[in-house]
């Protein structure tokens, strides 16, 4: 099996399983366990429409305002 390993510790795999990555996940979840906790203080700053019509923005997507919000 071909692995070499990521400049962020984890392994890169060709067609095997992938071993290593166990700390990027949990400092994921951490993040995201974080961010959920700190919805409701952080939409008393930014809307969550216009978060979402942020996030659209940056990532090239086209949001139809006539459907998006109801």
């Amino acid at each position: 099996m071909d692995q070499e390993t990521s400049d962020r510790g984890g392994v890169i795999s060709n067609g095997g399983p992938v071993m290593g990555s166990f700390p990027q996940v949990s400092q994921m979840l951490s993040k995201f366990d974080s961010t959920i906790a700190n919805q409701e203080e952080h939409h008393k700053r930014i809307s969550f429409q216009d978060e979402s019509r942020a996030l659209c923005q940056r990532h090239g997507v086209t949001l139809d305002q006539r459907y998006a919000w109801d």
